[in-house]
């Protein structure tokens, strides 16, 4: 994917923000931010996951994408944009793969019944001194941490409360 990127001229993150070398978790964005998020999600703290990678993989695609779109008024880009939409394709199917999505959406489903409303109340009284503080420090004082802080802080407690790590 990056090589086509190199091969287009593209810079390496996107377009809004060309400062080489910049991790795509760094970005004061959207994507940025949920890729925090995904690595505070993460079973093992210290190395990204394959959902992480999966979805980092995704969001560069999507940008790709976007810049080709911008050129598809140009003939030779056509085929360009048809390769791109089935990577980006692909790549869709190794998030939903990589991140277990089946495994989220069943354990959603199962907290919309009497059962999982006892367990996810048990979940949030037993995080809220320690994940759940910390996300309310974090909301109450976004100025003080960046991007990256409160991505993490919000992935913990979210993992925590729904019972799911990647």
């Amino acid at each position: 994917m990056m090589e086509r990127r190199d091969r287009y001229g593209m810079a390496k993150v996107g377009v809004a923000t060309p400062n080489v070398g910049q991790e795509f978790d760094e970005l004061n964005s959207v994507s940025g931010f949920m890729l925090n998020v995904l690595k505070g999600m993460s079973y093992t703290k210290s190395e990204d996951s394959k959902c992480y990678n999966a979805f980092e993989d995704l969001v560069i695609g999507v940008d790709t994408t976007q810049d080709l779109l911008k050129k598809i008024y140009i003939p030779a880009y056509l085929a360009e944009t048809q390769v791109q939409t089935q990577d980006l394709i692909a790549m869709g199917a190794a998030f939903y793969v990589d991140c277990s999505l089946d495994k989220f959406f069943n354990n959603l489903t199962h907290l919309a019944t009497e059962e999982g409303v006892s367990e996810i109340s048990g979940r949030v009284a037993g995080a809220y001194l320690f994940e759940i503080s910390a996300a309310q420090k974090v909301w109450n004082n976004p100025s003080d941490y960046s991007t990256q802080e409160k991505g993490k802080t919000y992935g913990r407690a979210l993992a925590v409360i729904l019972n799911y790590t990647i």
